[in-house]
């Protein structure tokens, strides 16, 4: 299951966490100076600490640069976090902050391209998703560490419309398939097409549950990682245990869903991909319903026009 962050400013005597976690990321801040100003800022720069049922995983300090422009001065999230989505959340929960106030652009600092780091080229892999553009590149911390400036518009009326959608049509999606699990006799799940080669409606169903899950890690951490489904073969014919596996997965997506940056392709292609695999089996599901001589579920004859 995907943890519940929360993200709040920093408290007094919150100090010591965030410099915790920078200490606790050797690869990106392993100057001892540059760690002790980072953390001397914190009394004068909004900080927001990022928290799981764990405990905190990572933090962002903004400085706001001008009235229309502010920069994020420092971003940590604990290594053994990478690739939850923390980040990615604390960025946008800025972004969001700022665009209420008003400012059009955010910029942030990072090690450039010619210098060879692995750590730091997942960096500016990471502010690309986010939709960070780079601007120059120049000696600000000498000729040994070069530094890469990218910069961001901050659209105070930008769109959320792709994500809106997605998530309005996996919640439309998963109301379709509990009222066709609900509607159907139990024993209908383990039931195939008669006289075709086909699976079962549970299969259909498990199918449905994998995808989700796998798709779900997949927007995640910005790449595939396979298929795998929590679902068992014995638990496709249960209808208690398919309404759960339904409901979890369908939570687990629109989990992630916000997450996404209309800017991040392959992320938004994850979730593309995963609406036209919910659409697939939405086909082959009619296919059951009158090959198996079904009651037709409400929703699914206002949807499709079916009778």
């Amino acid at each position: 299951m995907i943890q519940k962050l929360t993200i709040r400013k920093i408290g007094p005597g919150e100090h010591a966490t965030c410099e915790r976690i920078l200490r606790s990321l050797p690869d990106w801040f392993g100057i001892e100076a540059a760690i002790v100003e980072y953390v001397r800022n914190l009394e004068v720069m909004e900080t927001w600490l990022a928290e799981t049922t764990d405990g905190p995983v990572g933090f962002l300090t903004l400085n706001d640069r001008s009235e229309t422009a502010s920069e994020i001065h420092v971003l940590g999230v604990i290594e053994s976090q990478h690739r939850q989505g923390w980040g990615r959340r604390l960025v946008e929960h800025a972004e969001k902050t700022l665009r209420a106030r008003k400012i059009e652009f955010l910029e942030v600092k990072t090690l450039a391209p010619t210098r060879e780091s692995r750590p730091y080229e997942r960096t500016r892999k990471f502010y690309l998703g986010m939709g960070f553009k780079p601007l120059e590149e120049n000696r600000l911390w000498g000729e040994s560490n070069p530094c890469l400036v990218m910069i961001k518009h901050l659209d105070a009326a930008q769109p959320a419309q792709l994500r809106n959608t997605l998530i309005a049509n996996l919640k439309r999606s998963n109301d379709l398939y509990r009222e066709l699990a609900e509607g159907i006799p139990e024993k209908a799940l383990g039931e195939k097409l008669p006289e075709l080669r086909s699976n079962t409606i549970g299969q259909q169903l498990w199918c449905v549950v994998g995808a989700r899950e796998s798709f779900a890690r997949a927007i995640k951490d910005g790449s595939w990682a396979g298929f795998s489904c929590s679902l068992t073969g014995e638990g496709c014919l249960l209808r208690a245990e398919v309404l759960a596996a339904l409901d979890v997965s369908a939570r687990m997506i629109l989990d992630v869903l916000p997450t996404i940056e209309e800017s991040d392709q392959p992320r938004c292609q994850f979730a593309l991909d995963l609406l036209e695999h919910e659409a697939s089996h939405h086909g082959q599901l009619i296919r059951y319903i009158y090959g198996l001589d079904l009651e037709i579920p409400t929703s699914w004859k206002k949807k499709y026009a079916l009778g």
